[in-house]
């Protein structure tokens, strides 16, 4: 593993809720896997496009303009591609299929490498409800642990 960690591509509908994720990831993630939302997209229009081209090794910077993708691209830093995509609650299972379409189609695009992450609306009101960084973060944490891409136990 890098020094700095692996990134984490995020497809949501909340910009607030996208920076709190990014807050609340550090702090943990960071530390055991240094995970971190480099990229977040917030519309399907951008997910269908900045997505794949992490996936390939291509990023852009992100349209919201948050994440530590879009720090780098300020500073002239190179940016990060990435091999997990989350998917957030809000997110319907169709478009979570045309993401993964629009990657499939998407030359150099190796689906051996890539990992999944879906958390559901069901998920997260088992914990609470509206959903919190909080809650995201420990079901996102728990998947990562289920997958082995994080060691421990989820508090």
């Amino acid at each position: 593993m890098s020094s700095e960690g692996i990134p984490l591509a995020a497809y949501g509908r909340d910009v607030e809720m996208a920076r709190k994720l990014q807050a609340q990831l550090a702090p943990d993630i960071d530390l055991q896997l240094k995970n971190q939302v480099v990229h977040p997209s917030l519309t399907l229009e951008d997910a269908l496009t900045e997505i794949p081209s992490m996936l390939v090794g291509s990023p852009v910077p992100p349209a919201c303009g948050i994440g530590s993708n879009a720090s780098r691209a300020e500073k002239g830093e190179p940016l990060r591609g990435t091999k997990i995509v989350l998917f957030g609650g809000a997110i319907p299972d169709e478009e979570t299929e045309q993401v993964k379409a629009a990657a499939r189609k998407t030359e150099g695009f190796n689906e051996d490498e890539v990992t999944w992450v879906r958390i559901t609306k069901e998920e997260l009101q088992k914990i609470t409800w509206p959903p919190t960084p909080e809650a995201v973060v420990k079901v996102l944490k728990g998947k990562l642990v289920d997958l082995g891409l994080l060691e421990g136990q989820v508090r």
